[in-house]
């Protein structure tokens, strides 16, 4: 390995570049999304899945011996630990999950949901997923994701209401939630104080039909975590006629 590239710290482990590693989404997905943003720690490379050599993981923090023990295990293979910086890490993590779930050029890929996966294995990538393609299905104009004390509520903006919706995010999920909402609109996942504002690129497929759709997000700081607020910008979508706004027969008349 280049020396350039490669170097040690004091406790021994190697410091690397992203940019020397293939980021395979069946190697990063060995370990939990969530897991992986909590311990910031990714799988790095191809893993053979009948192979016995050392898997490659890339950590923030390398020398944590308890955490090493702990991926070694969930593995079930020896580890190579190296040491990446956080903004690797995230880059590399949401790389992997995309890759099963993206169109070409990168933009995110929703399909249409006729239910929300309730599994308490369910990823985070796909729950997201899920939440958005339900929403450009329904045509709503906004999504709420607010969080409380005890529980994070969603809400669908549509013709104008905003409508309550039942989806697997709680209090448990919902900061690697926002953390890979900010991944993919290019925000700063260390700033909680502060607002941020946001884009972000999807392709919503529907057999063999698909469009872009754009998201602008905004994420809010809260008393019991963080808020974001997705306005849908879908140009292909239809004009609200006025025959849907509610309007009486004498009104419609003027029109």
């Amino acid at each position: 390995m280049d020396a350039k590239i490669s170097m040690k710290n004091q406790e021994g482990a190697e410091f690397v570049e992203l940019s020397q590693f293939q980021i395979e989404g069946r190697s990063v997905r060995l370990l939990k999304y969530e897991y992986c943003l909590e311990n910031e720690v990714v799988v790095l490379g191809v893993v053979d899945p009948g192979g016995k050599d050392p898997v490659t993981v890339g950590m923030l923090d390398p020398s944590r011996a308890s955490l090493v023990a702990e991926v070694r295990n969930a593995l079930g293979r020896p580890v190579r630990p190296v040491q990446l910086n956080a903004w690797e890490i995230r880059r590399a993590l949401d790389e992997g999950y995309r890759i099963a779930g993206r169109a070409d050029g990168g933009a995110l890929l929703l399909r249409p949901v006729r239910d929300f996966s309730f599994e308490s294995d369910a990823q985070v990538p796909e729950l997201l997923d899920e939440i958005l393609g339900r929403a450009v299905q329904l045509r709503a104009s906004d999504v709420h994701i607010e969080t409380y004390e005890r529980d994070v509520d969603v809400r669908f903006r549509v013709d104008g209401l905003l409508q309550q919706v039942a989806t697997p995010l709680s209090r448990a999920n919902i900061q690697a939630v926002i953390t890979r909402l900010k991944v993919l609109a290019d925000l700063d996942i260390a700033e909680r104080r502060r607002a941020q504002d946001g884009r972000l690129q999807a392709v919503y497929r529907e057999g063999r039909e698909e469009r872009g759709v754009d998201f602008r997000l905004s994420i809010v700081p809260g008393p019991f975590g963080e808020d974001a607020v997705l306005r849908l910008l879908d140009s292909t979508a239809p004009l609200l006629g006025l025959e849907r706004l509610g309007l009486g027969e004498e009104a419609l008349a003027t029109f």
